[in-house]
C-alpha cells in the first residue's frame, strides 16, 4: 500500500475506485500564481457508479511522488481509496491509498 498526502481542506470525501484515462492540462490564467504548471485531469470509475467521473491532480495538492505515478502511468489496473474535495462538476484530489484488489477501506 501507498498513501501521499500534503494540504488538507476541511472536508473530503472518500470514493473508491480505479483510474481509466489520463489527460494533461497546463494553467493559462496569467494572473494565477500558477500559471504554466502543469496538471492532470483523470477520469475515474467508483465501484459503486457506472459512469465516468473527474479527478484533478494538482501538483501543489499531492506529493511529487504521486504526481510522477500520475505522469509514468503507474496507476494501471490498480484500485485507490481517493480523498477528494468536491468542487463543481469535479472533484480535486488531496490524498489517496492503493489497495489491494481484495481490501476494503478502513
Amino acid at each position: 500500500m501507498t498513501e501521499n498526502t500534503l494540504i488538507t481542506p476541511n472536508k473530503l470525501h472518500e470514493l473508491i475506485g480505479q483510474v481509466v484515462n489520463k489527460e494533461p492540462r497546463k494553467v493559462y490564467n496569467k494572473d494565477s500564481k500558477y500559471s504554466g504548471n502543469s496538471y492532470y485531469r483523470l477520469g475515474i470509475v467508483s465501484e459503486n457508479k457506472t459512469k465516468e467521473e473527474p479527478l484533478f491532480v494538482y501538483p501543489n495538492l499531492v506529493s511529487p511522488e504521486f504526481f510522477q505515478i500520475i505522469e509514468q502511468s503507474q496507476y494501471i489496473d490498480k484500485r485507490y481509496l481517493f480523498f477528494c474535495e468536491k468542487k463543481p462538476k469535479r472533484w480535486v484530489l488531496h490524498k489517496w491509498k492503493e489497495l489491494s484488489a481484495k481490501e476494503q477501506p478502513p
